[in-house]
């Protein structure tokens, strides 16, 4: 694969990224509200205990699904850009780390629902579950954090404000940094579409 189609690949994996990021977080926005206005207007009269369970279950769906795509892509794009912008292959291990983040789930939904069905979980149960997720998302943080880092150094690369800007923003508002990714990346793809499309005219005859 040449340099050049390299390039062009790595910046669309990452505004493909970015932007499965933005239309995830959209999906798990609208159904956090949609729960909380059922809840507000109409009420939850049947059984509150089920309804909070399947939106738990809704919930992490959408959010592995999203997370392991966005993932999928984001590290696709440091494998190639790699190559390209020195001192981002910690990238790569920020991504492989932000899995982690996708396993908190699997322990956040029985620790809500245990005591339902089983009765009063024991405080040994619930320190051991608390400690795992505790270690999850230490570990998802750190992933992001080398995450940002890259981003922010391509951004560098190829003096992008927006993209250095959305790289910082990644970790304290998530959603409004994916938007400022997408943009940035979006636009660099494209420009870079721009000067392939370039055609020099032909050398005077001699």
């Amino acid at each position: 694969m040449s340099y050049d189609r390299k390039e062009k690949e790595a910046l669309h994996n990452f505004s493909t990224a970015f932007l499965i990021n933005f239309i995830f977080g959209i999906l798990s926005t609208l159904l956090v509200a949609s729960t909380i206005t059922s809840w507000i207007f109409y009420g939850i009269m049947s059984n509150p205990t089920v309804s909070f369970s399947l939106y738990l279950i809704l919930s992490a769906l959408v959010s592995i699904i999203g997370t392991i795509i966005y993932i999928y892509y984001l590290y696709r794009g440091f494998d190639l850009m790699e190559e390209i912008v020195s001192g981002i292959s910690h990238g790569k291990i920020g991504a492989i780390l932000m899995i982690f983040s996708v396993a908190i789930y699997p322990f956040i939904y029985p620790f809500f629902t245990f005591h339902t069905y089983l009765g009063p979980p024991e405080m040994s149960w619930i320190a051991l579950v608390l400690s795992v997720i505790v270690i999850l998302g230490v570990l998802g943080l750190i992933g992001i954090i080398l995450v940002v880092i890259s981003l922010y150094r391509i951004g560098e690369n190829y003096d992008s404000t927006i993209i250095k800007i959305g790289a910082v923003l990644l970790i304290f508002l998530g959603f409004i940094g994916s938007i400022l990714l997408y943009i940035g990346f979006r636009d660099l793809e494209t420009k870079s579409w721009i000067k392939k499309a370039i055609i020099l005219p032909p050398p005077p005859p001699a």
